[in-house]
């Protein structure tokens, strides 16, 4: 584990946050993510993106276009993926609220949506 992904696992710790780590996402793929926080359910997903600023692995092209496929297919299986540099870690306690209420809000519009459509039909 990396100095950034263990100062993320305090953070999230210190917060009370469950998660798991390298959670394996994709039922082909061997896709994983840095953490994933419980209940999986949820499906809100951490990446610690190292590297940026000594060329590593997620800012060259291939290494960028991998990742690039891999959130596109977990966005389209509804996860959301929050990405953090190093320097950004402090942040992630108030995203995951607001991927929660965003996530909340989504759901709680769905099915207003789907008893609009039941009204609609009984006229």
């Amino acid at each position: 584990m990396s100095l950034a992904e263990q100062v993320m696992a305090t953070v999230l710790r210190d917060a009370g946050h469950e998660f798991e780590r390298e959670y394996r996402f994709h039922p082909k793929r061997k896709w994983r993510f840095d953490f994933v926080v419980v209940p999986v359910s949820e499906k809100i997903a951490i990446e610690v993106e190292g590297g940026i600023w000594s060329q590593g692995r997620h800012v060259r092209g291939n290494g960028f276009m991998k990742d690039v496929e891999k959130y596109n297919a977990a966005a389209t299986m509804g996860w959301c993926v929050l990405r953090y540099a190093p320097t950004q870690i402090p942040r992630v306690v108030e995203d995951i609220k607001d991927a929660r209420l965003t996530k909340r809000e989504k759901k709680q519009r769905r099915k207003v949506g789907q008893r609009n459509k039941g009204d609609a039909k009984s006229t």
